[in-house]
């Protein structure tokens, strides 16, 4: 996260943009590619739909909806300094890490039968 701000920083739309890019390549795509499989394994055939559905919405509130109010408010408690935001988004990265490591291991089990 901190190379990502140090790039927004500099002023330069270039640098600004190739920052953008690399972390939209980078970040989003790495969770994306791989996200709609591991939740498919998560959950069994007959509630799917329903538990995916539902995991993804309710944790957007509190991922998408309550982290731009946050990175605001650290930005304000740190007089703007971004560093506060980036080791906010560190800690979120470490969690989602921690998860996935006491996630379950679905390989070679049938999608049927969990």
């Amino acid at each position: 996260m901190f190379p990502y701000f140090w790039l927004l920083n500099t002023g330069n739309p270039l640098l600004i943009i190739l920052a953008m890019i690399a972390m939209i390549a980078l970040a989003n795509y790495s969770m994306f590619s791989v996200q709609a499989a591991y939740f498919a394994e998560l959950f069994n055939s007959a509630t799917r739909v329903t538990a995916i559905s539902m995991s993804r919405e309710i944790s957007s509130i509190f991922a998408g909806g309550l982290a731009p109010i946050i990175a605001s408010s650290l930005l304000l408690w740190s007089n703007g300094n971004y560093a506060a935001v980036a080791w906010y988004m560190v800690a979120l990265s470490v969690i989602t890490v921690v998860a996935l490591c006491y996630g379950p291991e679905t390989r070679g089990c049938s999608l049927d039968d969990h």
